[in-house]
């Protein structure tokens, strides 16, 4: 069942992967993926996060962007745990599949 992250409610799941997803999406977009994640009461979402990457870009939707989540607009919590995917520097961050 084909299902569009910003426009559609997910169904109810344990964990949602959302893998290289938000990165792709601009702020606004991203936050109205991050709502409808919630509707579907998961208890792990694992994303597509840099560290420690010290400034963002809100490019247009499409565009590959590093996102640190923990920085506003988003200022999620310290991840769980994390999966290292590469080192960049401080330039782009420390790519990783973190919860």
């Amino acid at each position: 069942m084909p299902l569009h992250l910003l426009h559609h409610s997910l169904p109810k799941a344990d964990a949602t992967l959302c893998r290289e997803c938000l990165v792709h999406l601009v702020y606004a977009d991203t936050l109205q993926a991050v709502r409808n994640i919630k509707t579907s009461d998961s208890q792990l979402v694992p994303t597509t996060h840099f560290l420690p990457l010290h400034r963002d870009a809100n490019l247009v939707t499409g565009r590959h962007h590093p996102l640190n989540r923990l920085r506003p607009p988003f200022e999620w919590p310290q991840p769980l745990a994390g999966i290292i995917e590469y080192r960049s520097g401080t330039r782009r961050g420390t790519k990783s599949l973190s919860i």
